[in-house]
């Protein structure tokens, strides 16, 4: 229900802030999957692949920017949208991506891989973290014309021999 793009991603923002109140480690675990979620939107609204295969490519992914294979988000948001609009570097546009990366991130995988406990602490500034993230990178997709809440426009592989045409 929440991840539906028609629930809309402030309004998830609110859920997940409610639900942290309740459950940090919860919270923790909404915001890093809101987080990676208003990514892989803002990579389909703005990309220049087509989006079937933009979306196959993106389902495949688990790495934020350690896969040395170039099969990381860092890696495909950089030659998705860094090349194409200027200052857009995921850093630029993020102004503390060590910080997700060395706080936020390391706070999920406590969470998500059982290695160790945090503290409510811990839980509200990674939450703080993603979720100010993700008001950015939607700020950005904003600006240039998009809204990672609405539904995609497909982007046809020009070398397909599919159409999408009708006949009137």
């Amino acid at each position: 229900m929440i991840w539906n793009v028609s629930y809309g991603s402030e309004k998830r923002e609110q859920f997940i802030r409610a639900h942290a109140k309740i459950d940090p480690s919860g919270g923790v675990m909404y915001s890093a999957m809101h987080f990676e979620w208003t990514l892989k939107r803002a990579i389909k609204k703005l990309g220049k692949s087509p989006t079937r295969l933009l979306g196959e490519e993106l389902e495949k992914i688990y790495s934020f920017s350690n896969d040395k294979n170039g099969r990381n988000y860092k890696a495909i948001w950089d030659r998705e949208i860094s090349k194409h609009h200027k200052r857009s570097a995921l850093g630029t546009i993020l102004g503390n991506l060590p910080t997700i990366k060395n706080v936020a991130m390391t706070t999920r995988g406590k969470v998500a891989h059982g290695n160790g406990p945090i503290t409510d602490a811990e839980a509200e500034q990674a939450i703080d973290l993603y979720l100010n993230a993700c008001r950015k990178i939607r700020d950005f997709v904003k600006q240039k014309g998009e809204d990672v809440d609405t539904k995609l426009k497909a982007r046809l592989d020009p070398k397909s021999t599919v159409t999408n045409q009708r006949r009137f």
